[in-house]
């Protein structure tokens, strides 16, 4: 599935201005076709943007901020049993590990689109 998001997302030309907004956008557009619901409560703290309930993967959706914060951000939600893997979305220019927690872990970088 990681891969078929990767080609539907790459020929749109996102907001990346706004989180909110790139998020509706992304459920709209794709996300909710197959199967993601948003705004997964991980725990009383901890509520991932999206997640497949069948096959157990989280979604991150970040705009800004530091690589080591999202990469953070990242950790500690692979950490729960919920999540199988987990998917980073964002405009941000880094890479995550192959695994974070004995989990796999992907990128789609976002701004390639307005190249």
């Amino acid at each position: 599935i990681i891969n078929n998001l990767r080609k539907e997302l790459k020929g749109y030309q996102f907001n990346l201005y706004k989180e909110k907004i790139l998020q509706d956008q992304l459920f709209r557009t794709c996300l909710q076709k197959h199967g993601f619901i948003p705004e997964y409560r991980l725990d009383a703290k901890n509520i991932i943007d999206f997640y497949h309930p069948k096959l157990k993967i989280g979604i991150e959706v970040k705009i800004k901020g530091s690589p080591y914060n999202i990469y953070s951000q990242c950790k500690r939600y692979s950490a729960f049993d919920d999540i199988k893997s987990i998917l980073l979305i964002c405009s941000v220019a880094m890479s995550l590990p192959d695994l974070i927690n004995n989990k796999k872990s992907y990128v789609i970088n976002l701004s390639s689109s307005w190249l």
